[in-house]
């Protein structure tokens, strides 16, 4: 830590007992319950409680100086295939995907639970075969009939083989083959009619139809090939922050590529407007443009900090083998700081460390400075309120 760093603490801190002392001789706190004092240029409030009389940093959600994370990102969880079994069908290694030669428009680098390192991304080279495309802001089945295409008022789907679309697929469903066999020669006539997109993903897939039709999916009229849950397309937005669903410790890393993450990690994605403000206040302290990379870097160092280990181990849920769930709930109750033009060198010195954890990950040399540094912005431990 830097002598500036540690004379502008040393400050603080005469500034918050010099102030104390202050409101003692003017108040009779023996005879309150608390009594709270507002630093506006230190951005803090300062708790004095005569019961134990001790000093504390209080995070009050109203208070400027410190939001709740939930107020810059929404928090999303990785899609869901469903179905026992179904990993092995749409959890592919780059060799089986090389071997199927699958369709690329429907591949995506996929993370799980385990890729998920702290600060950074350590990919395990599995892809997720995902059978939607992206329109705006929905998955729109990969092999849904285009309204214009002539057999639109016989089927809805390309892969809908409970209805034949000519007599050729009315004879052979009524063949005495098996229906595996039926949805072989269906498949193969409509790929030669060229109503299927991509049809080595649809042969693929159809091999597994008995199985994936048996599934039980969130929602109605879904097709036999479809997710439980696709989520929405900003899971594969970038830059974002992920972390393992289930996790003893702090393991946020930061996703600069776009993975599509499964059902074992949650993604937190910027909102347009709040993160926008935290990244122009992040700008007007450092006096220079930030990227929306930096704004997720700094609200990494907070995330990865002792604070929320601690924050982590008071959850622990002997029902699930002493591992704590990373929800909306335990999000909300993390605090980012808004920091003062004041905490420039900080905050520079902060995204330093941060940026080199994420390019190699951390060190215990790195991490420990990076804790001296949030500590400063905002204290933690018994020193805070959530």
């Amino acid at each position: 830590m830097s002598n500036r760093i540690r004379n502008h603490l040393s400050t603080i801190r005469r500034a918050i007992v010099e102030s104390v002392r202050k409101a003692r001789q003017q108040t009779n706190l023996e005879n309150i319950e608390k009594h709270e004092l507002e630093f506006s240029e230190l951005r803090i409030i300062v708790t004095v409680e005569s019961m134990s009389s001790l000093l504390r940093f209080k995070s009050v959600q109203q208070s400027q100086a410190c939001k709740p994370l939930t107020e810059f990102v929404d928090i999303l969880q990785g899609v869901t295939w469903g179905g026992e079994g179904s990993e092995k069908i749409f959890w592919l290694s780059k060799n089986e995907v090389t071997k199927l030669e699958l369709e690329s428009e429907l591949l995506f680098k996929g993370i799980g639970g385990k890729d998920v390192k702290k600060w950074r991304i350590d990919w395990g080279g599995h892809y997720i075969l995902f059978p939607y495309k992206a329109i705006e802001s929905s998955w729109i089945r990969a092999f849904k009939i285009d309204d214009n295409d002539k057999v639109k008022s016989k089927i809805d789907d390309a892969l809908d083989f409970t209805k034949c679309i000519d007599d050729f697929e009315c004879m052979i469903m009524k063949e005495n083959i098996s229906e595996n066999e039926k949805i072989k020669s269906i498949l193969n006539h409509r790929i030669a009619l060229g109503l299927i997109r991509y049809p080595n993903v649809a042969v693929y897939l159809a091999q597994y139809y008995q199985q994936l039709r048996g599934r039980d999916f969130e929602g109605n009229n879904k097709m036999w090939y479809e997710y439980h849950r696709p989520r929405t397309p900003e899971l594969i937005s970038k830059p974002k922050i992920v972390s393992p669903r289930l996790t003893k410790v702090a393991r946020f890393a930061l996703d600069t590529y776009g993975y599509l993450p499964r059902d074992s990690v949650v993604a937190l994605i910027p909102k347009q407007v709040s993160f926008g403000k935290l990244k122009d206040a992040l700008s007007k302290v450092l006096g220079r443009e930030v990227t929306e990379e930096e704004v997720l870097m700094y609200i990494l160092t907070f995330l990865n900090s002792k604070h929320v280990d601690q924050l982590l181990s008071e959850r622990v849920s002997k029902k699930r083998g002493d591992y704590v769930t990373i929800d909306e709930k335990l999000l909300q109750s993390i605090c980012i700081p808004i920091p003062a033009e004041s905490q420039r060198e900080i905050v520079e010195k902060l995204l330093d460390l941060v940026k080199d954890a994420v390019a190699k990950g951390g060190s215990d040399n790195v991490e420990k400075e990076i804790n001296n540094l949030v500590q400063i912005l905002q204290p933690t431990g018994k020193d805070r309120e959530t």
